[in-house]
């Protein structure tokens, strides 16, 4: 064996790496070695790009409320196509199996009255849903996505650890390991003939469209998560982009007249098939839990009268119950008269008294589950627990529900610790999930040939990694902000820290200006709208163009003002900070004296609101985190990414000067603007997103404007430089600096994207176009949003350079409410607000 072995003991347990010390078995050969010319150093390298790459892509999963990213083995498992071939026929046969009995149990209970399955088992499942009883799903499938979970025994067979029927994850994770893996080892690939799993959602997609109700010849799938807080969120905004279809919370729903609708800027959408990931407990409020908000009241009703389809059914958790587990043998033989392919692990069924008496005697080698969880929750490691202090228990009022397995006869194979600094063999047990479609009419069948293998809990093991599951050989052919002049406004009703923070206008000032005439963009014709959108993913999108708009904006002028007060001795410091953090909206008291270095923490890292440039990032980011199935990947990451570097950058900046991290700031939200412009399909999402960028620019150069002191020639500019217009001036006015053409220049220029007209413009095209050309038939505007941006524009258009200066501070002024009331019209017309309601469930006489 290499160095890079060195050390490495085999444990107790099958190895399935190393048949014996030094030895690998044949299918690992290649693998072991080609990883064997490299160093510890070279491959602890490898992982943190790789965990860096997962953390910027926001490959993560929730725990404990923490956003962590998905822990990943460097060294692939490999299954060949004869053992592929075992696993595919015995979890197809034991999803048959369960299919039949979920048909059974919820219709005429024959497997209860022959024995097969005690009565108990069923009455006293917490997952058995008797609101669940008689509804037939369309095309009879209960069971669409099933996850089975597999282990190796002391001799190396397959057998199943458990059954996922209810809402089994993990797929997304295997899809962006395989993605990863090809980056960090494509050598690995070349070598090996590997089986695609990037097919996952497409072939989902065709099974749950085959699923709908009958008459629905092109059906609308969408994708039901809990929220961004949800451990699995990540996996379900990536099946979400990558199948097409909407990702939508409870909220986004509303069921009447027995069908289910979503909620769009066009009004109401029916739903036909609804791929769930919420738990049937909050899945619907009038029949499961009266106080769940990620739900929506009617869902199963609508199902029982057939015009929706929810995958999986409700009440399926039954059926992946531990207790029912220990009986899925005997379900195999009674439903399919066949002989199980896959066996179970050995497991004593804690409620019968001997069986209990013989694990409590053995607990230093099982494990312990109560019945009725799942993703670990209340697994108990007989080991690392007291005897003497602890009885088994699902639930405390009934004790006896629960099941014990042995701990030591999963596989093992070689791993990294995860907190390893270098990379250091060791072993640990694991296993390995299978994913499979249910077969329907019209539906995608076939096994998932990636699924991650997850760790099992043991008695030495320290929190491990997900596996990059391969099998081989591969088939060998190819076939406003608020209120008048509120700054980051927020509807009624909005999630916290997404929809902004108040921020006061401009007060007017004087300040007499003159210069030339303005000029005139042309006219262009609106764009006929698309399909209306979910109302929370426009608001969220419209957000995130005004905060990425405010965070390149406050760089800009934070840098020109902190380059002025470094290279102007004689200035005002506490004059010059002070204006401009009441322009920028932060309040600032009568006896507070303001320096360079306090001013920088507030409209700079301050956290605590979206006015400074890390608050509106992270705004940003949190709105872009909720709707990333909607977005392009790349615009997703750069994002991310930055949110991820903005500690760094702010470290960097408390020794370097701010200097750099403005300039940071202003490149990565270039970037985000040239990724939706590059990425996105000019659809109603993209004109919500410009439409917020193009009010936020309005917003801002007037800000700009108004904090120009009029102390000459550097201060106009530094006013363009402010606005990142100095050198466009240069080359628009031949260098003619004076404060009549800086303004004209910054208000009225058609062609400079920065002007106050040439983003009131653009912001009007965008409504337009949202609307659509119908008002535009009848000659009458009635939207109010629109109506003030015509208005704006129109007075600016048709209003010379010199009466606009006559009062520019109020035009100003002006300019900044009409904003703050687009922002209110618009959030009314398109972004629908709900309070959340618990629904009470009437007594029972």
């Amino acid at each position: 064996m290499g160095d890079l072995f060195e050390g490495y003991e085999l444990a107790q347990a099958w190895d399935e790496v190393f048949g014996r010390a030094g030895v690998a078995r044949g299918i690992y050969r290649q693998v072991i070695d080609d990883l064997q010319p490299m160093t510890s150093e070279d491959l602890a390298a490898r992982l943190t790009a790789l965990e860096r790459a997962f953390r910027d892509q926001g490959i993560t999963f929730s725990l404990l409320g923490e956003e962590r990213t998905f822990p990943l083995d460097l060294i692939p498992r490999l299954i060949g196509p004869d053992e592929w071939a075992v696993i595919e026929t015995g979890v197809a046969q034991r999803v048959a199996a369960l299919e039949a009995f979920l048909r059974d149990v919820y219709g005429p209970a024959e497997v209860l009255r022959d024995g097969v399955v005690p009565y108990r088992v069923v009455q006293t499942s917490a997952h058995f849903c008797r609101a669940a009883y008689g509804v037939e799903p369309p095309n009879g499938v209960r069971v669409h996505v099933s996850g089975t979970d597999l282990v190796r025994d002391e001799r190396g067979q397959f057998r199943v650890l458990e059954d996922n029927i209810r809402t089994p994850s993990g797929v997304s994770y295997v899809m962006e390991n395989r993605r990863a893996m090809t980056r960090v080892f494509p050598e690995l690939f070349v070598q090996h003939r590997v089986r695609r799993v990037a097919d996952y959602p497409s072939r989902l997609l065709t099974a749950l469209r085959a699923a709908a109700p009958a008459g629905a010849d092109d059906p609308t799938v969408v994708v039901l998560t809990p929220g961004v807080h949800n451990s699995a969120y990540f996996e379900h905004s990536l099946l979400a982009r990558q199948m097409g279809v909407e990702l939508v919370e409870g909220r986004d729903l509303v069921t009447s007249g027995g069908e289910v609708a979503m909620r769009t800027t066009e009004g109401r959408q029916r739903v036909d098939v609804i791929y769930r990931r919420v738990d049937d407990a909050f899945l619907d409020p009038l029949h499961f839990r009266p106080d769940s908000v990620v739900g929506c009241p009617g869902l199963l009703n609508a199902a029982r009268e057939g015009t929706v389809t929810i995958a999986n059914a409700v009440g399926n958790g039954v059926a992946d119950d531990k207790l029912l587990y220990t009986y899925v043998p005997d379900l195999v033989r009674y439903y399919l008269g066949e002989q199980p392919v896959l066996d179970n692990i050995e497991t004593f069924r804690l409620e019968d008294d001997d069986q209990r008496a013989y694990a409590l005697e053995r607990m230093d080698i099982l494990v312990f589950k109560p019945v009725d969880a799942s993703g670990g929750k209340g697994l108990v490691i007989g080991p690392a627990v007291n005897a003497k202090s602890w009885t088994p228990s699902g639930r405390r009022s009934q004790p006896a529900r629960g099941t014990g397995s042995p701990s030591g006869s999963l596989r093992c194979r070689p791993a990294p610790p995860w907190w390893a600094t270098g990379w250091r063999p060791g072993t640990r047990p694991a296993a390995l999930r299978r994913q499979r479609w249910q077969p329907c009419a019209r539906a995608a069948r076939g096994p998932h040939p990636g699924r991650p293998a997850r760790r099992q809990p043991h008695r030495e093991q320290q929190p491990g990694r997900g596996e990059q599951g391969h099998l081989g050989p591969r088939p060998r052919h190819r076939a406003g902000r608020a209120r008048a002049g509120g700054r980051g406004s927020r509807a009624p009703g909005g999630r916290a820290g997404h929809h902004g923070a108040g921020v006061p206008a401009v007060p007017p000032a004087a300040g007499p200006l003159a210069g030339p005439g303005a000029q005139r963009p042309d006219a262009a014709a609106a764009a006929v709208a698309g399909a209306g959108m979910l109302s929370r993913i426009a608001e969220s999108l419209f957000w995130i163009g005004r905060y990425v708009e405010r965070a390149e904006g406050t760089a800009r002028l934070l840098e020109v003002h902190v380059s002025t007060m470094l290279q102007d001795p004689d200035a005002d410091e506490e004059a010059a900070c002070r204006s401009l953090l009441t322009v920028m909206g932060v309040s600032v008291g009568t006896t507070d004296r303001p320096r360079v270095r306090d001013t920088v923490e507030r409209l700079a890292f301050d956290h605590s609101g979206s006015a400074s440039i890390v608050g509106a990032w992270l705004a940003a980011r949190e709105n872009a985190r909720g709707i990333r199935e909607s977005i392009s990947s790349e615009l997703w990451e750069c994002l991310n990414a930055t949110h991820n570097a903005l500690p760094y950058e702010q470290a960097r900046a408390q020794i370097r000067g701010p200097h750099s991290f403005c300039a940071y700031v202003r490149e990565r939200a270039a970037i985000v603007d040239g990724l939706s412009s590059t990425t996105l399909r000019r659809d109603a999402g993209w004109r919500f997103l410009a439409l917020g960028r193009s009010l936020e620019r309005v917003d801002m150069t007037t800000r700009m404007l108004a904090l120009h002191p009029g102390d000459g020639a550097g201060g106009w500019v530094r006013l363009l430089l402010s606005c990142g217009a100095y050198e466009a001036f240069l080359r628009t006015y031949h260098g003619n600096l004076d404060g009549g053409r800086v303004t004209e220049f910054l208000l009225l220029d058609g062609l400079y994207p920065r002007s106050v007209f040439f983003a009131l413009t653009t912001a009007e095209r965008c409504l337009s176009a949202l609307y659509g050309d119908q008002e535009q038939l009848r000659g009458v505007v009635d939207d109010e949003a629109r109506r003030l941006l015509g208005r704006a524009r129109n007075h600016l258009e048709f209003l010379s350079v010199a009466e606009l200066l006559v009062d520019l501070p109020t035009q100003l002024f002006e300019l900044q409410r009409m904003c703050s009331q687009v922002s209110d019209a618009v959030t009314a017309r398109f972004f629908y607000r709900d309070t959340p309601a618990a629904w009470l469930v009437e007594a029972s006489a």
